[in-house]
């Protein structure tokens, strides 16, 4: 079997994988905490407890940390989400630019709803730092920015060529990633709060991802037919310029040869003379 295959096979079975587990995470976590299941309980509130204690005392972290958990608020995630709508409309991409805001307004109904019926309490803790409004389970932050900045992305990663790709792709894991953990240092959600946002969004969005990437990849291996890369060109250059080289040497070598036997024949005719 060929490697052709087989990376085929591991792309389509990825999907099917990531899916499978974010399932099962979440329909776990929702059962624990809906539960109140007692070695859960014990987990965060000793994680939050923790935390606080270590995060109250500095100031200049608590400040990084509000900042850092301000851009997975509602108003900045409204803000990426219409200044990247409108700069699509203006290129004309309607399909592109309703979907970020289909997306926008799909994780501000899902949070209440996914809240409401689990009806969590938020964490109490010695010295709180932060404050929040509505129900723990799941952390709306996370929840938000994983889908929001996750459908940018989606949407702009085929325009992203050579190693921005993977740039991009790192700066959009990291900023979500930080924002979850803020969350947690604020002592304004649970650990599990946050884990149960990132299964749901990344059980939403994986499907999304996988097609974003087989597009990319059609795309390229299209592209790469009509027009080669750079090492490509190189290499057509290349062959151009043997063959150029080829089609001058063949008639220089065949003007040699008149020449050699062109003074062959007067050698010849030399010698004749001689005789007679």
């Amino acid at each position: 079997m060929s490697a052709r295959p087989l990376s085929r096979q591991s792309r389509s079975l990825a999907p099917l994988l990531t899916v499978s587990v974010a399932t099962m995470v979440l329909a776990i976590l929702l059962v624990l905490v809906r539960l109140q299941w007692s070695p859960l309980e014990s987990v965060d509130h000793g994680a939050a407890a923790r935390i606080n204690h270590l995060v109250a005392g500095d100031h200049t972290l608590v400040t990084v940390v509000k900042a850092v958990t301000w851009l997975g608020s509602a108003g900045v995630l409204w803000t990426v989400i219409g200044a990247a709508a409108v700069g699509l409309a203006l290129r004309r991409r309607w399909r592109l630019a309703i979907y970020l805001l289909v997306v926008g307004v799909g994780a501000l109904i899902l949070d209440p709803i996914l809240k409401s019926l689990v009806g969590r309490l938020r964490p109490v803790v010695a010295h709180p730092v932060a404050h929040g409004a509505g129900n723990s389970f799941p952390s709306g932050h996370s929840l938000g920015s994983i889908v929001c900045y996750g459908a940018v992305l989606l949407v702009f990663l085929p325009a992203a060529r050579g190693r921005w790709r993977p740039t991009f792709i790192t700066v959009i894991i990291a900023l979500v990633a930080l924002i979850g953990i803020s969350r947690i240092l604020l002592g304004v959600h649970y650990l599990s709060d946050v884990l149960g946002a990132s299964s749901r969004t990344r059980l939403m969005s994986w499907r999304r991802v996988a097609a974003v990437h087989d597009h990319i990849h059609r795309v390229e291996r299209q592209a790469g037919q009509r027009r080669p890369g750079a090492r490509g060109a190189l290499s057509a250059a290349r062959a151009v310029i043997r063959r150029l080289s080829h089609r001058r040497a063949v008639p220089a070598l065949t003007a040699d040869r008149g020449s050699c036997g062109r003074q062959e024949v007067s050698a010849c005719s030399d010698a004749r003379a001689a005789d007679i």
